[in-house]
């Protein structure tokens, strides 16, 4: 057996493990709070997690903000399947960005104040920038996306 055939082998075995293990990590099979509402949803928005090492975009992705959470989740390539990037919890305590619960669930889950999304004009709406907490993980990254909800951040996320 030749050893690209053998690696070839490893890679879709590896991807398959990985469909199983996260085929329930998506915006659908996504629970919400207790006592949770949702404010609003905007679609089709390009979200860049950036910082260092290295930046990564998500196109197309759905960001839905309800009275406790901001919750980032992409659109799949083939299907209409929304996978989850980024559950990040503002008003109530929840278990920080760590290797454990990102490999577990295989979304970001994080916990930050409202103090920490900031809103600056841009030329094609409002740029909100959320930082994520630093972990093994994450160091000197954030999240950052634009909006046509500027007002509403602001008035969210100005308390």
């Amino acid at each position: 057996m030749s050893i690209e055939l053998i690696a070839v082998s490893v890679f879709f075995a590896v991807m398959l493990v990985l469909a199983f293990l996260y085929r329930k990590s998506t915006l659908k099979h996504l629970a919400m709070m207790p006592d949770e509402t949702m404010l609003f949803e905007e679609s089709g928005v390009r979200v860049e997690q950036a910082g260092s090492p290295r930046s990564v975009r998500f196109p197309k992705c759905t960001v839905r903000v309800t009275n406790h959470r901001i919750i980032i989740a992409q659109k799949t390539l083939f299907g209409n399947t929304m996978v989850l990037r980024h559950v990040i919890t503002y008003s109530r305590y929840t278990k920080n960005t760590d290797l454990r619960a990102t490999l577990s669930k295989g979304h970001l889950i994080m916990q930050i104040s409202p103090s920490q999304v900031s809103c600056a004009e841009g030329p094609d709406g409002t740029i909100v920038t959320i930082p994520i907490p630093d972990s093994a993980l994450t160091k000197g990254q954030y999240i950052s996306y634009t909006t046509n909800h500027g007002e509403k951040y602001r008035e969210i996320f100005s308390r």
